[in-house]
């Protein structure tokens, strides 16, 4: 609503103005008023008086008179007025269509960036006589991009599109940046659109801006009326710390899939199984057992061959309850891991007592006892220090200081008490002659999935 501050003037003169200023009249239709106001340039300086359509039909009939009087006086004592030549009126060129919608300019499209590929083929040879043929050449496609590309489209003085893409940037949201804007005249309702990579700034404490944001925006006014729309995805999170006692405590979640693997392993199904029951009243551990000595035995990969043995691992030895080839059957009543635990080891020093020669081993053993599965023979196997692994001896488990590799193998011999009494299973170093090999029990073969007997002794958490 206009509100008036001067009084109406009925007279049909207006006050005096300054020589370099003009008078304008403009009619408000919301006020219903005619205005008359001073102009300087484009300056208006004041507001000479303001009046209603009668007032100024009267001002505009009186106006007319004075004129009409005034040139009847100067036609009758003085010469004709001199002709004026013909002008023609001026035009304003009227805009196409798309310029009134995207403003002047056309389309501009620029273009800055790099782009490299390199392509080859990786061939890797490994000598290892325990993995397959097939398995010890392997051929991989090596490829590799980088592209850095910026790209800036603009469709007149109003639309702006901008797109960025770095594929070395460690985070995604910098990686790929869209936005897509429009930007309307001052006096119109659309201020600015944005569309892309957008981004939140309120001025106001309680209400946070956003950063890293996906989606459209759309600034709009009304009058004096401003309206921010906003509507997008967060492509960032915020994370709270917290500390107590001077220590900071940060949570945290993984995958269950994503467990420390070929680290932690259980020496016998008999421990696996009565794991959760030995820990049921802690801090007393509830196990009868405790190891007191154990040899380790890996894949030699170091060529370290001072205590280097030949070997032959099984994964059901020692076992009583958990046997996967039936071939074994179990002996006696005590569920402990031992070496008479079941038939096995009575059959291996007797009947197949030649497959200490570990060349022979494939061929002294039955044809139903599987390499890769059953067991394992090892060439010059390597004995751990006892800095590379540790044990808990009441729970009967071993964890390595580092992981083995997937074509590593893993065999212990371990002793321990239980009830005042001593058992043994697998084979000392000292128990067999050098060039002998030992058998001992099989925790990790070569090939090691969940169809492997002893894939449930790896620990998964």
């Amino acid at each position: 609503m206009l509100i008036l501050l001067c009084a109406y003037y009925c007279c049909p003169l207006l006050p005096a103005a300054p020589p370099s200023a003009r008078t304008e009249v403009r009619y408000d239709h919301r006020a219903d008023r005619y205005i008359f106001e001073r102009i300087i340039g484009r300056t208006v300086i004041d507001t000479a008086a303001v009046m209603t359509p009668a007032a100024y039909m009267e001002y505009r009939l009186k106006q007319w008179q004075k004129d009409h009087s005034e040139d009847r006086d100067t036609s009758a004592g003085s010469a004709p007025p001199p002709v004026r030549p013909l002008s023609l009126p001026r035009r304003r060129a009227k805009n196409s269509a798309e310029t009134s919608v995207f403003g002047p300019g056309g389309v501009q499209l620029s273009t800055q960036g790099s782009l490299e590929i390199s392509a080859g083929l990786r061939r890797n040879v490994t000598g290892n006589p325990i993995l397959l043929q097939r398995a010890r050449i392997r051929n991989r496609f090596d490829f590799d991009q980088q592209i850095r590309l910026s790209m800036n489209a603009k469709v007149g003085d109003k639309i702006d599109f901008d797109i960025n893409y770095d594929n070395d940037v460690t985070i995604d949201m910098e990686a790929r940046q869209i936005k897509l804007a429009y930007r309307g005249d001052e006096d119109g309702i659309i201020r600015n659109i944005e569309a892309g990579n957008v981004s939140m700034t309120t001025t106001n404490s309680l209400i946070n801006g956003g950063t890293a944001l996906f989606g459209i925006k759309a600034d709009l006014q009304f009058g004096r009326l401003h309206v921010n729309t906003l509507l997008s995805r967060q492509q960032s999170e915020t994370q709270t710390v917290n500390s107590r006692g001077g220590v900071q405590t940060v949570p945290f979640e993984f995958s269950a899939d994503r467990y420390d693997e070929n680290r932690h392993f259980f020496l016998g199904y008999y421990f696996r199984e009565s794991y959760n029951h030995a820990l049921s009243k802690l801090p007393y551990v509830q196990s009868p057992v405790s190891v007191t000595r154990m040899e380790v035995w890996v894949t030699n990969k170091q060529g370290s061959y001072d205590q280097a043995r030949n070997l032959v691992a099984f994964a059901d030895l020692g076992e009583h309850n958990t046997i996967h080839n039936p071939f074994w059957t179990p002996q006696g009543s005590e569920e402990y891991p031992h070496n008479r635990a079941n038939s096995m080891y009575g059959q291996l020093v007797t009947a197949y007592a030649g497959a200490r020669d570990i060349t022979a081993a494939g061929n002294i053993l039955p044809a139903n006892i599987i390499r890769g599965a059953d067991y394992e023979k090892l060439e010059n196997a390597r004995l751990l220090n006892p800095s590379e692994y540790t044990f808990h001896p009441q729970l009967g488990y071993i964890s390595l200081q580092m992981p083995l590799q997937a074509d590593e193998i893993l065999a212990v011999a371990f002793e321990y008490t239980c009830n005042g009494q001593v058992y043994q299973a697998g084979e000392f170093s000292g128990d067999v002659e050098t060039g002998n090999a030992l058998f001992v029990k099989l925790l990790k073969p070569v090939s090691f999935s969940p169809k492997a007997h002893t894939w449930n002794l790896m620990m998964k958490n």
